[in-house]
């Protein structure tokens, strides 16, 4: 057990990952700043922005404070809890657009799918962790670890998030496959994945099966259904190599650009800072998940070790799928920009994502099998 003191815990997490976390949020406020109005406003986004960062930083510092063992211990408790929150949207959750995702809390609003990101994780290295390595492929082992990953996946389906169902059901696969899953059991599900795309085809809204469309065939309507991410590639390509200028962005000024201030903010500030600018964002993206992949590798148990690439994977594909989505690689799905985008849940979940992994960094050499 590790018997430091929580100034120590602080004094002792890495602080050029802490830098990268800070400059990603600087980022974020400046670019929040200058599409709330033309030559800049603090209302409606970057204020309140700046106020979540302050206490998101607080939280994620106290949650790095948590020994891993104590999250070793209270991962089922806390997928069960996330899981039983899920269930609560369905019959308690709010409205907003057509998808019910969220709970009123009166003061906020909470959505559970964001934190059932994070359960599945710890659930599943929990998991592999008590399960014999003779079992990992064993069909007990594999439906054990499907019904982890199913079952809530498909309450977000239902809600419907298509987006979030699908990271959090690929950060589960990845698990899957780094705790040692034979790779000819993931040949056989993909050619049976591939055998029932029909059938999840039918089962998605109309609107859904238009992202997906308008992805494979953007010229088909350019004006109407492919037009977000026509203004999003406009938008990045007349930023060239500097960009046009903080403040000075016209497609998100002349709101060209849809949701400028969270799924294609990346675009918004590539039009503003260029090509350069996004390189910046990319770099210090590459610090934190080369950081927490250096956790994962120099772990010495098999639940740090699965967490910490769990987490890392997460926060990756975070980032990959936000960028594909508004250069024209990927469907529009809906995921924001880590760390970056407006929002308080998608913060949330990433800011606790980062205290787990600082104390898996810590805790590494700590704890045993």
């Amino acid at each position: 057990m590790n018997s430091q003191t929580i100034p120590e815990k602080l004094l002792g997490v890495n602080w050029y990952v802490m830098m990268a976390i800070f400059g990603l949020m600087a980022m974020g406020i400046v670019i929040l700043y200058s599409a709330g109005a033309p030559g800049g406003s603090l209302h409606p986004w970057a204020s309140r922005q700046g106020i979540l960062m302050i206490g998101m930083t607080a939280t994620m510092l106290l949650v790095s404070t948590i020994d891993i063992h104590i999250w070793r211990q209270l991962s089922y408790w806390f997928y069960g809890i996330a899981l039983v929150l899920l269930i609560a949207v369905a019959f308690f959750g709010i409205e907003v657009n057509g998808s019910k995702r969220w709970l009123d809390l009166g003061m906020t609003r909470l959505q559970p799918s964001e934190f059932m990101k994070i359960a599945l994780i710890l659930a599943m290295a929990q998991y592999y962790q008590s399960l014999s390595r003779a079992h990992v492929s064993s069909a007990f082992g594999i439906i054990g670890a499907l019904s982890l990953i199913l079952i809530p996946g498909l309450i977000v389906m239902k809600q419907p998030d298509l987006g979030t169902a699908g990271l959090t059901m690929m950060v589960g696969i990845g698990i899957m496959f780094l705790a040692g899953v034979s790779y000819k059991i993931f040949l056989a599900a993909s050619g049976i994945f591939i055998a029932i795309i029909p059938f999840f085809w039918s089962q998605m809204h109309a609107y859904q099966r238009d992202r997906v469309l308008t992805f494979l065939e953007p010229e088909r309507d350019p004006l109407g259904k492919a037009y977000h991410i026509t203004q999003s590639k406009i938008a990045i390509g007349s930023g060239g190599l500097f960009g046009k200028g903080l403040f000075q962005g016209t497609q998100g000024h002349l709101k060209f650009l849809p949701e400028r201030n969270t799924d294609f903010i990346f675009s918004t500030m590539s039009e503003e800072l260029g090509m350069m600018g996004g390189l910046i964002v990319l770099s210090l993206y590459a610090v934190i998940i080369g950081w927490g992949l250096w956790v994962a590798l120099s772990s010495r148990t098999h639940f740090v070790r699965l967490t910490a690439s769990g987490l890392t994977l997460m926060i990756f594909l975070h980032v990959a799928i936000n960028i594909s989505m508004v250069v024209g690689l990927f469907p529009v799905v809906g995921i924001p920009l880590p760390l970056v985008s407006y929002g308080g849940s998608s913060l949330l979940t990433i800011m606790i994502a980062l205290g787990v992994l600082f104390a898996a960094s810590r805790g590494r050499e700590q704890e045993r099998l």
